[in-house]
């Protein structure tokens, strides 16, 4: 709108003037459109966005993990068989499935192509991540399919018709925190996973006879 202050290229300077050097024409509201940015929703869902966008990232490392893990430990493959997936299709597994196979499968070392002895007893933390990990995507519909939608409900919203003015509830942000709610729950399972198989790493009665504590020199202080 062209109040206030803002900071353009480092410098602090009027708003207008900001907007003048950016090439922006200030906006003049019309009915109903200052509540629309003062009432927050529109602040929730930019942070939505953002953390949708940081939990992919971190969906995606977290699948790459998994997979030097079960090759670490010496787990078998075996559990990430799309056939396997395939009975169950209301669990939709198979991309965290097919995503660990592939890294899996990049190792030029790798020991997963064969079946290890004692691989059948590959922890849960390792063969039930397709499952696990398939209910924590980010990239299932919801809550990115409902940013998306929310989003351009904010496009139509500023873009549409203003002959008439309906006084609604479109501007309630709980739809929002329920996706945001949503978000986080998945993001707190697909950790919990990581969490139990860093402990199968790093402890000496499951970590398949790697180093403790995967220290050359494992103990309490430098000395020991």
């Amino acid at each position: 709108m062209g109040e206030g202050e803002a900071e353009f290229r480092g410098q602090r300077m009027p708003g207008r003037e900001a907007l003048r050097l950016a090439g922006i024409e200030p906006l003049s509201l019309a009915s109903k459109e200052g509540i629309s940015l003062v009432n927050g929703t529109q602040a929730m869902l930019a942070v939505g966005c953002l953390e949708l966008a940081a939990a992919e990232v971190l969906i995606d490392t977290a699948e790459v993990v998994c997979a030097m893990t079960l090759d670490a430990l010496r787990g078998t493959p075996r559990a990430f068989d799309p056939r396997l997936h395939a009975i169950r299709p209301r669990i939709p597994a198979s991309g965290p499935a097919r995503n660990t196979c592939c890294a899996c499968s990049t190792g030029a070392k790798s020991a997963l192509p064969t079946f290890p002895a004692g691989a059948y007893r590959t922890a849960y933390s390792l063969r039930c991540a397709p499952q696990g990990m398939a209910r924590c995507a980010t990239r299932s519909p919801r809550p990115g399919a409902y940013f998306s939608i929310e989003t351009q409900f904010r496009h139509r919203q500023s873009a549409g018709l203003r002959r008439e003015v309906l006084s609604g509830g479109n501007f309630h942000g709980e739809p929002l925190a329920f996706q945001l709610d949503y978000l986080a729950i998945r993001a707190q399972r697909a950790f919990r996973y990581l969490e139990r198989r860093i402990d199968r790493l790093v402890n000496p009665a499951l970590n398949e006879d790697l180093p403790p504590f995967l220290a050359r020199h494992p103990g309490s202080s430098p000395a020991s």
